[in-house]
């Protein structure tokens, strides 16, 4: 009767484990000599984001530009993840389309 337990007990631990091993984050190198920019920009409300040299820039019409270093930057699955103090960008690949 101790077996069924113990089989109960460990699948979801082994699933606990396999889970936390594809959440781990891995860090990106921000490099100096890098001279990409990212753009994102939209609208209601208008809003503009840039990443270029290190740094975070966003814009809106109705607030002042706030412009900020990254501090960490890592990956975690297929998503992109760059951290400042107070901001946090995320870029992610687009949903899978369905037909």
């Amino acid at each position: 009767m101790a077996l069924p337990r113990i089989r109960s007990f460990l699948a979801p631990c082994a699933l606990a484990f396999v889970a936390g091993c594809a959440a781990q984050s891995h860090p990106i190198a921000l490099n100096g000599a890098d001279s990409s920019v990212y753009e994102a920009r939209g609208n209601e409300p208008f809003w503009n984001l840039s990443m270029a040299d290190g740094t975070l820039a966003l814009t809106s019409p109705d607030s002042p530009r706030l412009t900020r270093t990254i501090s960490r930057a890592y990956t975690r699955g297929h998503s992109r993840y760059y951290e400042a103090p107070d901001m946090t960008v995320v870029t992610a690949p687009p949903a899978a389309r369905t037909p």
